[in-house]
């Protein structure tokens, strides 16, 4: 093909070396700002880690005369695996309430519930962690708000886990 200005030829539509070097080098400035910035997970390395976890596990309502069955420095179980999730450090314990209507008022009355706690048992365990699972304990991850099925030497209960806190 000529140019009309000047009479030289110009070679159109063809792919050279330089070009290849250019594209590669583009990508490869791609593939390292997706690495540093790391919008998606799957690009980052595995970062799993050893921590010290202390959670607390709610348990409702719990009749008083079983209650006394919590005690500092139990073993703490999954009740359906056997697995161990900790060990018992602190219990505390609260009067069960509950909210009712009263019929004829606007407004709700918060009532006692007679022979039966709020058990607040406050756990430590070694576990894992891992960016994108979270905290887990032989499979079983723990989480606020996580329902656990539990089991201590004299005691069995469903409660939910309604705090988190790195020890070590």
């Amino acid at each position: 093909m000529e140019n009309n200005t000047n009479n030289t030829k110009v070679k159109k539509g063809k792919f050279n070396v330089v070009d290849a070097f250019i594209v590669i080098v583009v990508l490869l400035l791609v593939f390292a700002a997706l690495w540093v910035f790391d919008p998606f997970s799957w690009f980052s390395a595995s970062d799993k880690q050893e921590v010290t976890l202390r959670y607390v596990v709610e348990f409702k309502a719990v009749d008083d005369d079983v209650k006394s069955n919590i005690k500092k420095g139990q073993p703490v179980t999954n009740a359906s695996t056997v697995d161990s999730l900790g060990t018992v450090s602190y219990v505390k314990t609260q009067e069960a309430t509950v909210w009712e209507y009263v019929e004829g008022q606007t407004t709700m009355v918060k009532k006692t519930i007679e022979g039966k706690s709020d058990v607040y048992v406050t756990i430590d365990v070694a576990c894992t962690y891992e960016k994108g699972v979270g905290y887990t304990v032989d499979g079983q991850q723990i989480a606020v708000g996580t329902v656990l099925s539990l089991r201590l030497s004299s005691f069995v209960g469903i409660g939910t886990c309604v705090s988190i806190e790195v020890i070590k």
